[in-house]
């Protein structure tokens, strides 16, 4: 994703507008690319252009669409590979189709956009050895190790760590700690909350954009295996190809799974064509069995009246619409005001503690980084030391990890930052006085040599 920020820069200058517009894009792609993919597939003529407007009329996509979310790229180069492998179909001599190397760029992509992008390729590879097309499956692997390997190569440079398989032992990756996942409980309680969260309440909430309340957890179960079992029914009468978007969502769900919890549907979203494909194809086809059996005349128009599901999304829309309509939050206003202050600061090249690092980065220019979110006030001190920021700052923008880590922290060890400026809804630029951290580290140290708390 920062790649092809990079390249929109370039092209489009830094300008955060044109950013979202090309986002749209990805967006509007996706659909114009499913609705060409399935037209030139499916038997019903009518279904590829419901399933189109469906994925347009979706709620939860326009708010991810019209913001700098990498899920709408995931996706359009997520069903582009997928497109480019279902037109590859029996080719034995597949390196001479444009499509496989458009299918290898876009699983290329797709990785580095997102790491759950790995499914990807494995699916695609799994689904190949089970139709024992051998050369194929190879290439697509060695291809696929070839392009994750500079990054890789990369951060074992800079000594970087993916954070995925640790979070996957966390109980809660934006609380760590609470700690990991080790008995037996702990994981039954886990995999027990991403199944309703992102599985079946995901497939719901994907399909359908609405609000699903706790209290209606019964009916979430109920609504959301009906529609599972759809969905993966639809996708199975479709041949080979659908077999191969059954293992991709699997692969799907079972890092869904194994994820920390407190997702809901995000991650859902970038699946929302495929979801959409399998349960309308499923529904159709129970629709037309039902007719053959009671010799009732089948229609494929009949497709269009799972529009009426579109309109459902409404509240969703008119949600987002007002949300959009509403001005700034007053804390990112402080925010953006404490980047402005850095940015005309005499200081040259200063270093800023915060929780949205990119952002103030962005309107100030000045270097940045993320505090660890932990309670351990020796590791935060090493952490400050160790970056020794000129300022750091106290957010208060709806998110509450600046108030659970750093907060403590601070009022605990006043003797080593003062008050810069104070903004609106209890936000503050304070600045990090180095020696006292210094000397309080060193104390701290030699208190813990002797063995002292």
């Amino acid at each position: 994703y920062p790649l092809i920020l990079l390249v929109e820069r370039w092209l489009l200058g830094d300008n955060i507008v044109s950013f979202k517009w090309v986002n749209l894009l990805f967006y509007l792609g996706t659909v114009l690319l499913t609705w060409d993919w399935l037209k030139n597939w499916l038997d019903n003529r009518a279904l590829p252009l419901v399933i189109a407007l469906m994925i347009l009329m979706n709620g939860g996509l326009w708010h991810l669409g019209v913001q700098l979310m990498s899920e709408i790229p995931f996706m359009f180069f997520g069903i582009l590979a997928l497109r480019s492998m279902h037109l590859l179909e029996e080719r034995t001599e597949f390196w001479k189709s444009p499509h496989f190397y458009l299918a290898l760029v876009s699983i290329g992509f797709a990785y580095h956009i997102r790491g759950i992008g790995v499914v990807l390729p494995a699916a695609i590879v799994l689904h190949q050895l089970l139709r024992k097309q051998w050369k194929l499956a190879g290439t697509i692997l060695v291809a696929f190790m070839l392009m994750a390997a500079p990054w890789m190569v990369r951060n074992s440079q800079h000594g970087l760590e993916g954070r995925y398989l640790e979070t996957v032992t966390k109980k809660n990756a934006w609380n760590p700690e609470e700690g990991a996942v080790t008995t037996m409980d702990d994981w039954t309680e886990k995999l027990k909350k991403n199944t309703y969260d992102t599985l079946f309440r995901g497939a719901l909430e994907v399909t359908i954009p609405h609000l699903y309340p706790t209290e209606q957890e019964r009916w979430v179960w109920v609504l959301g295996s009906i529609f599972l079992l759809l969905i993966l029914f639809g996708l199975f009468v479709l041949g080979p190809t659908g077999r191969l978007l059954i293992l991709f969502l699997a692969g799907n769900g079972a890092v869904f799974l194994m994820w920390h919890g407190g997702n809901l549907s995000r991650y859902v979203w970038p699946l929302t064509p495929i979801l959409y494909l399998g349960l309308f194809n499923g529904v159709l086809f129970c629709v037309r069995w039902v007719s053959n059996r009671l010799n009732v005349r089948y229609a494929s128009s009949f497709a269009f009246i799972l529009l009426a599901l579109g309109f459902l999304t409404r509240p969703r829309m008119d949600q987002f619409h007002m949300s959009s309509k509403n001005p700034m939050n007053k804390g990112f206003k402080t925010y953006l005001g404490f980047a402005d202050s850095v940015k005309f600061d005499s200081l040259i090249n200063p270093m800023i503690v915060c929780r949205k690092p990119l952002i103030f980065h962005k309107h100030s220019g000045a270097r940045t980084s993320r505090f660890p979110y932990t309670t351990d006030s020796l590791q935060m001190l090493k952490y400050l030391v160790k970056t020794d920021p000129d300022y750091i700052v106290i957010d208060n923008m709806g998110y509450n990890s600046s108030q659970k880590f750093l907060v403590p922290f601070l009022n605990k060890n006043r003797d080593i930052w003062y008050l810069d400026s104070e903004g609106n809804e209890k936000m503050y630029l304070l600045r990090y006085r180095k020696e006292a951290g210094e000397s309080k580290l060193a104390e701290w140290n030699a208190l813990s040599a002797h063995g002292t708390d």
